[in-house]
């Protein structure tokens, strides 16, 4: 084998190695983007609920999240959507740790149906216990992308010391 492929095998190796990490980096963030905006949008509902005391559409015109946009939820909900037919509709496409889906999901099945001071009651309790878990997941992601990273470049280093 020549030299020229052997070094270029090596360098298609780590570059693999990278876009990998790059890739499982963007993905971790992206869950941890959604936490975010979901907490965000709680925090928004219940400040409409409190200034407007309804749970008409306007609820959520005001609010913008760029992740929630991408995986289509704000978009529906804005469409007329319910917030449980558009977060059913979009849950596979959100990246956030199914214990988080499902108290959205929960949450959104019966929004609306209660009155004024119960629903602020659950989105603040629901708000708070994202948040927590919020930051705990992004510590996590945050450990995972090092490691992912490290077994990545040392895989990659195997690899190059096996071809060489």
């Amino acid at each position: 084998m020549s030299d020229y492929l052997r070094w270029g095998g090596v360098a298609i190796i780590f570059l693999c190695a990278f876009l990998f990490g790059k890739e499982y980096s963007a993905r971790a963030d992206r869950g941890v983007l959604e936490y975010r905006g979901f907490a965000a949008l709680l925090l928004h509902i219940e400040g409409e609920i409190s200034r407007a005391m309804s749970f008409a559409e306007g609820l959520w015109k005001g609010f913008a999240d760029e992740r929630l946009e991408e995986c289509g939820f704000l978009p529906l909900l804005k469409k007329g959507k319910t917030p449980s037919a558009a977060f059913e509709e979009c849950k596979n496409k959100l990246v956030m740790p199914k214990e988080a889906k499902e108290k959205l999901s929960e949450l959104f099945s019966s929004f609306g149906r209660n009155y004024r001071e119960s629903e602020l009651k659950r989105l603040t309790k629901v708000r708070g216990e994202l948040e927590a878990d919020l930051s705990a997941y992004a510590e996590e992601v945050e450990k995972n992308k090092k490691v992912i990273n490290a077994l990545l470049l040392g895989v990659a280093a195997s690899a190059a010391i096996i071809m060489i």
